[in-house]
């Protein structure tokens, strides 16, 4: 997503982008054994109460964007 995309969100969309970036990261290092199911599921439990979606995570492909698989670390900023 580039920054004119990423400019065009409402609110709650850069909200909901932020919380799918955010649990990919946290499933790649759950698949990469980085941290155990257990900091997994403690992790996704807190960021989604946080982020007020009341304790059941956001479905990635209900609401995600296209987007480089590196673009969570700058909006429209691709790092490779």
């Amino acid at each position: 997503m580039d920054q004119t995309e990423w400019e065009k969100l409402s609110p709650e969309q850069k909200k909901k982008q932020l919380y799918l970036k955010q649990k990919a990261l946290l499933d790649t290092f759950l698949e990469h054994h980085a941290i155990s199911k257990e900091q997994y599921d403690k992790s996704l439990r807190d960021m989604t109460e946080k982020m007020g979606y009341s304790g059941t995570p956001i479905q990635a492909k209900a609401w995600i964007m296209p987007m480089n698989r590196f673009s969570c670390l700058a909006p429209g900023k691709n790092s490779m």
